[in-house]
């Protein structure tokens, strides 16, 4: 896919050129969350301005992975541009959602703008563009189809991102399954719900309760989740990073042991970093609920499978301690390891531990990891 489109000259502060217009490259993963575009102004444009130098220009790319938030246009003026005869005869841009942009100040002139088209795709985890421009009025229009692509975030409508999105729209829900859509993703995930837990509005990202399901699985699979809402499950990698990426979010894991007795770890802040980043584990502000601090130890560490080793030890952790984690040299906890009934006096450490409460040896009966948007 392709957009004719114009090339923005390299230029001093205080004025903004225009070449010809170019072929646009497309990025297949890439993020922009803002641009502070305050005090830019436009010398008078030419009727018809020469083309510079290829190596003078630089080319936009159109991103197809995410929303451009939080734009700022403070003072924007461009003294030849005037919306008086705006004119939009075949414009169609579908569903879109435009977040916190700011245009005070802001003067258009003598746009024109037939034949322009805009269809918006989507893909799983991103959103694909498919954009085709006709210009008919040369130099004015090329102004604002710079700005375009910045400003348009797609949104086939509106959906909720995890379960505090769902609690805020419904504020008597109940706990349970919901179908969530991570960052407008086409087709839905299901996770189960809290929504009685400190105010509810927490989306579990795992869970441990009977040993139903098999946690020693490879990367891809960690990545993009596995398991039954109903029942034990992983919520997926990409999916816990697309929702920590947008705000920061507090963690509450709660435990049980086979007798009965239950307790709690809290973390004010928690996020996942991106796959470039081998979905890299950030924690802190630990709030003792009775478990003790066995997180914190993880914390700046990435994930690691038996198939993808990124830990601390000579040898591969995951593969040692069967399961999957951001385990360190190796761990102090491990929720996702083999489920064992208590202090069964089998293999050390490699149940699903939490080792400031029962120690390495001892396997949970039950254990979930369960965020929500701070407050």
């Amino acid at each position: 896919m392709h957009l004719d489109f114009v090339v923005i000259e390299a230029v001093k502060p205080g004025a903004v050129a225009f070449s010809s217009p170019q072929r646009f490259v497309k990025s297949t993963r890439a993020g922009l969350i803002s641009r502070d575009y305050r005090g830019l102004r436009s010398p008078d444009v030419a009727p018809d301005p020469p083309t510079p130098a290829r190596a003078d220009c630089t080319v936009l790319t159109i991103l197809n992975t995410t929303c451009i938030l939080n734009l700022d246009f403070t003072n924007l003026d461009f003294p030849n541009l005037d919306f008086t005869n705006l004119d939009f005869p075949n414009l169609d841009f579908p569903n879109l959602n435009f977040l916190n942009l700011d245009f005070r100040n802001l003067d258009f002139l003598n746009l024109d703008f037939p034949n322009l088209a805009s269809q918006c795709q989507y893909k799983a985890l991103g959103i694909s563009w498919n954009l085709r421009a006709t210009l008919v009025t040369p130099q004015p229009v090329l102004l604002l189809m710079f700005l375009a692509p910045l400003l348009i975030c797609c949104s086939a409508e509106e959906k909720p991102v995890d379960c505090s999105d769902i609690l805020q729209h419904y504020l008597h829900s109940s706990s349970g399954v919901y179908t969530i859509y991570p960052f407008h993703r086409q087709l839905g995930v299901s996770v189960y719900c809290d929504m009685e837990t400190d105010g509810g509005g927490w989306t579990i990202i795992q869970r441990r309760m009977d040993g139903s399901v098999n946690f020693y699985r490879p990367w891809d699979q960690y990545v993009e989740g596995f398991g039954d809402a109903n029942g034990e499950y992983w919520f997926g990698l990409e999916f816990m990073h697309k929702i920590t990426a947008r705000g920061r979010n507090e963690l509450l894991v709660e435990m049980e042991d086979f007798d009965g007795n239950k307790a709690s770890a809290r973390y004010s802040s928690f996020s996942v970093g991106p796959e470039c980043d081998q979905y890299k584990l950030t924690v802190s502000g630990f709030t003792d609920g009775g478990a003790g601090d066995s997180l914190t130890e993880h914390n700046n560490m990435k994930f690691t499978t038996f198939d993808n080793d990124q830990d601390t030890w000579p040898n591969n952790c995951a593969k040692s301690f069967l399961g999957g984690f951001w385990y360190t040299a190796c761990h102090s906890t491990n929720p996702n390891g083999i489920y064992r009934w208590g202090a069964d006096g089998t293999i050390y450490a490699i149940g699903v531990s939490w080792s400031s409460w029962k120690g390495n040896a001892y396997s949970l009966k039950s254990i979930s990891f369960k965020i929500r948007l701070a407050k």
